[in-house]
């Protein structure tokens, strides 16, 4: 039977060059150690899932591939590019408004608000940020400043600006700003429109306060998208089979 090992990362400011020194130094030790098996199996929170046979080539020739190489399973695998997911998943990037939010520390003093009126919430595990406290949050902003650009209007910004610079600003000045009129940040749409991501933002900061970093990893696991999918593959068989084509 097959031997995997399982290697777990974050993707806070974990890239890909990391992933591959550390592929780098795993693949060749399990072929020493694992003469017999056929896989190595890597899951990474930076873009998929990573599922890599053991090579059956001595040490030595492995640590320096630089053309393709077949496992004894017949699955075909490169070296010399970096290591690519078998399974991608999105990248996700935050919104305007969410980092607006956290320079400007609401979610912060929001949840210092919220920590005080509330001793205690459910386990970290159940814990999730309700629509009532949600709408509570918005209350405590509704007063307090914070300015952001969506990307939309920071690109027709440079627009303008080039258009200025080529002399043909006087030609679409009227188109421009009928544009930036409708394109001027709405915060209660935007709110509403990013609420998913926000909400992940406040539960975070609260778990935080109530069970510290162990309880904010443990109540935050359940939105890893990439965990999630590895969990996924590993309890198909089927699925994990034929990505490694057996």
């Amino acid at each position: 039977d097959a031997l995997p090992a399982h290697l777990l990362h974050d993707d806070a400011g974990v890239g890909r060059r990391l992933l591959d020194m550390v592929a780098g130094v795993l693949v060749p030790a399990l072929h020493h150690v694992c003469q017999h098996h056929d896989q190595a199996v890597l899951h990474a929170g930076d873009g998929g899932v990573f599922l890599l046979h053991v090579l059956d080539v001595p040490c030595n020739i492995l640590c320096s591939l630089k053309t393709a190489f077949k496992t004894r399973n017949g699955r075909t695998v490169y070296d010399g590019f970096g290591i690519e997911p078998d399974v991608e998943t999105e990248s996700e990037y935050m919104s305007n408004i969410s980092v607006a939010l956290l320079q400007k520390n609401l979610v912060f003093d929001y949840v210092t608000q919220f920590f005080y009126k509330h001793k205690s919430i459910p386990p970290a595990s159940q814990f999730y940020v309700t629509d009532e406290i949600y709408d509570d949050f918005k209350k405590f902003i509704s007063n307090k400043e914070y300015e952001y650009s969506t990307n939309t209007e920071k690109t027709l910004k440079m627009l303008r600006e080039t258009a200025k610079e080529e002399k043909y600003l006087s030609a679409i000045e009227n188109e421009l700003s009928d544009l930036e009129k409708k394109l001027q940040s709405d915060k209660l749409v935007d709110l509403e429109k990013c609420n998913d991501e926000i909400k992940q933002l406040i539960e975070a900061e609260i778990l935080t306060r109530y069970y510290y970093e162990k309880g904010r990893t443990e109540g935050m696991l359940k939105y890893d998208k990439t965990l999630n999918k590895a969990i996924e593959v590993l309890s198909d068989k089927e699925q994990y089979n034929k990505i490694l084509r057996k």
